[in-house]
This record gives structure tokens, sequence and C-alpha cells, in this order.
């Protein structure tokens, strides 16, 4: 059990450090993403 705490430990630090470089290209990504769902343009893919 301790190790699978570790391991999580260590994920959640590497989220926090990999954080910043990806941050704004992401976010961009997501508010162009989240305009097209608002707008509805951008075709729905069939489940």
């Amino acid at each position: 059990m301790v190790g699978l705490e570790s391991s999580m430990d260590l994920a959640e630090s590497a989220k926090k450090v990999k954080k910043p470089d990806v941050a704004d290209a992401e976010r961009e990504r997501q508010k162009k993403f989240y305009e097209q769902l608002r707008s509805r343009s951008a075709p729905v893919p069939e489940a």
C-alpha cells in the first residue's frame, strides 16, 4: 500500500511540474474546442 501512495504522490508532483509548460497552448486549444461546442458548429462524432 505504501508503494502505491508514494507513486501517487510522485504523479501529483509530476503534474505540478509539467503544468506551466503546457498550460497556455492547452488552454488555447480547449478554448477553441469549447467555443465550437457552444456554437454547435463542430461535427458531433457518433458513439
